[in-house]
């Protein structure tokens, strides 16, 4: 017997949400109901018996992240099933589903496995007036005029570099041509960032990546934690958002 909650969804939807192995890709319009095929998915999954912990969905805003984390429940609920409550802060891959964003998934996988890459636990995340701040002490450092060099284009030029996963060491290969006290400023950047065991918000992106293509084991680890991988809104992934989900999906187990 079907759950109720497919009653509402159209032939392709309900295709959608049943399907259970493989790649499933679903475009439609905005408000056409995508989030909801995405959550009555993961609903399905756990009525049909997969472990919750398996399944990872991502997202894109807190928001988002939170808003289908009530759905599921309520879904499942509705259907006899109460998920159990998870703190945020507590890592558990068995009794219920990992719904977030890909930023908080980078936390936790940073938090867990960044001593790879010499990163402590207890990491500082910098906000946009942290960055700001780190930004000008590197313009006097290089003993650059203030008053020419401002923050703003230094910073820009390091995010995008990240987006497109790379490096400090790697920046000469990004799509454009600049001037090279850029490519010194992003390398003084990483070495004053990792020298405080601090990151910035793309560096939760850029990092995981690198720590889990960098090393076997961890990604042996994860590539057996998520049997089902799931992403809200896919057409909007950026190179590094893309690239960390290939990283995570196994291929014979993603959906």
């Amino acid at each position: 017997m079907l759950p109720s909650f497919l009653d509402g969804l159209n032939q392709k939807q309900i295709q959608a949400v049943q399907r259970t192995s493989g790649s499933t890709l679903v475009i439609a319009g905005a408000g056409s109901g995508k989030t909801t095929v995405l959550t009555k998915r993961v609903a399905y999954l756990i009525i049909q018996g997969v472990l919750p912990g398996r399944i990872l969905c991502l997202t894109f805003t807190n928001k988002a992240a939170e808003e289908m984390n009530q759905r599921v429940r309520k879904l499942l609920a509705e259907n006899g099933i109460n998920l159990p409550f998870i703190p945020a802060w507590k890592e558990d891959y068995i009794n219920s589903p990992l719904l977030c964003t890909f930023h908080s998934l980078g936390v936790r996988l940073l938090r867990e496995f960044g001593d790879k890459i010499d990163l402590k636990k207890g990491f500082t995340i910098l906000d946009s007036d942290d960055q700001n701040r780190v930004a000008k002490e590197i313009i006097k450092e290089m003993n650059l005029d203030s008053k020419t060099y401002q923050p703003g284009p230094f910073l820009y030029f390091v995010s995008q570099c990240k987006q497109e996963l790379l490096t400090a060491d790697r920046s000469s290969q990004i799509k454009r041509d600049l001037i090279p006290i850029f490519h010194q400023f992003y390398r003084r950047y990483e070495q004053k960032l990792r020298s405080n065991h601090a990151v910035d918000f793309d560096d939760l992106l850029l990092l995981p990546y690198l720590l889990i293509s960098q090393n076997p084991d961890v990604h042996e680890i994860l590539l057996d934690r998520w049997h089902h991988i799931m992403v809200d809104e896919f057409q909007d992934t950026n190179e590094a958002q893309f690239a960390l989900v290939k990283l995570l999906s196994p291929k014979d187990k993603l959906s």
